[in-house]
């Protein structure tokens, strides 16, 4: 990650803690919508 930044012309140090949070709250959240995907398949159906 840090040689990629430093093409782009962004300071790893700075740069690379926002790109990792970013990535770790979209997996959380399609995480959670996984979850609720399939928990949706339990709910009674009228």
């Amino acid at each position: 990650m840090p040689i990629a930044l430093k093409k782009f012309g962004m300071n790893p140090a700075q740069s690379s803690s926002i790109v990792l949070t970013t990535i770790t709250d979209i997996a959380g959240f399609m995480s959670f919508l996984g979850i609720a995907l399939l928990l949706s398949d339990m709910l009674p159906r009228n």
